[in-house]
């Protein structure tokens, strides 16, 4: 994979995280106060598990790049190549590991009025859009700095 293509995703997976990460306390909140006591532990929970498993992915990422310099760190001699892929390499690891955990319980069951699934389906489409502009602008903010530290 070239230097480009590295930071274009590399960045623009990173930016996705990083966006998705600071979603508007309002946009939660809406949600939280409609949740009854064991809905609300209930959501509680599934937000830790989800944490953990996320930055399980992360763990697991950065212990597979350090590998992969060990071995193949001398191949790629650009620096700015080199962090932007393996930016790609940990952000990816990430999200599949996130993706392919198993997930003990899901807000959906524990959902009962109409009010907080609307609520919830809020939150789910806005997070799921959070993390599509924070791609695209991530992956746009990757391509000067590419131009720049690419061609070095």
């Amino acid at each position: 994979m070239d230097c480009f293509e590295s930071a274009l995703l590399g960045i623009g997976l990173l930016g996705a995280s990083v966006y998705t990460s600071f979603v508007p306390k309002e946009e939660v909140h809406m949600l939280k106060n409609m949740l009854s006591g064991d809905a609300l532990n209930a959501y509680k929970n599934i937000n830790k598990e989800r944490f953990t498993q996320y930055f399980q992915g992360l763990a697991l990422g950065f212990l597979l790049v350090i590998l992969i310099n060990n071995f193949y760190g001398d191949m790629i001699t650009n620096s700015f190549h080199k962090t932007t892929l393996f930016l790609l390499i940990v952000m990816s690891v990430s999200l599949l590991y996130y993706m392919m955990m198993a997930k003990s319980d899901y807000m959906l069951n524990h959902i009962t009025t109409e009010k907080e699934n609307k609520a919830w389906l809020h939150v789910y489409k806005t997070m799921k859009n959070r993390y599509l502009v924070g791609f695209l602008l991530g992956a746009l903010a990757s391509i000067p700095l590419s131009n720049a530290y690419c061609k070095m």
